[in-house]
């Protein structure tokens, strides 16, 4: 299992790396971005929260590649958690590459995401050892994470490097844990914002 969370994390930061040669990552503008999310599961619907709430959060940032008047190539990186009482709750860090479309203050982005989550059951785990019924401990499970993502955000300010808040609804899936109970929903609130440091 080592080996496989050392091949995400590689794929996580070679991006990152390879973005380097070109731009110095000291010059570019690291925004932080911060979501609280519903998770559900089910096959893909609009009934949005139509169960319990189920929370998840995000926090990550971006790296602009390619930018031009009205559009913009990034690679993103999330750390996440969910919890969903009736499933499962994991921990999650994901790599992405996104488009973003600019609308004056207005944005629409769709990604593609990667990434290794670590699944915990929410119910307590027996096994049977002669005949007897033990509660073991549960050390969770890996799985590769994918993910699509849309986002929709506005700019407070008519500038570059504005704050923005935007809504973001994405669909992902644990493979091989939870490919057969169908696919996470993630839908949520969020604010972007670019720190001086």
């Amino acid at each position: 299992m080592k080996s496989l969370k050392h091949y995400f994390l590689l794929l996580m930061v070679l991006p990152f790396a390879l973005s380097a040669q070109n731009t110095s990552l000291s010059n570019q503008d690291w925004p932080i971005k911060l979501s609280i999310l519903d998770e559900s599961i089910s096959y893909p619907t609009l009934g949005l929260f139509q169960w319990s709430y189920n929370p998840a959060f995000t926090i990550g940032t971006e790296y602009l590649w390619k930018e031009k008047e009205k559009s913009s190539w990034y690679f993103g990186t999330d750390l996440g958690f969910y919890h969903h009482e009736d499933w499962k709750s994991a921990v999650f860090v994901l790599g992405s590459l996104g488009y973003r479309r600019h609308f004056g203050r207005l944005n629409l982005a769709l990604s593609l995401g990667t990434g290794y989550a670590h699944t915990f059951t929410t119910k307590p785990v027996y096994r049977n050892e002669n005949g007897e019924w033990q509660r073991v401990s549960e050390k969770g499970n890996p799985a590769l994470m994918l993910q699509f993502k849309s986002e929709l955000s506005y700019a407070l300010k008519d500038k570059s490097l504005s704050p923005e808040l935007f809504i973001s609804f994405a669909m992902a899936a644990d493979v091989p844990f939870s490919i057969f109970s169908g696919l996470h929903q993630l839908t949520g609130i969020g604010f972007k914002f670019y720190p001086n440091f």
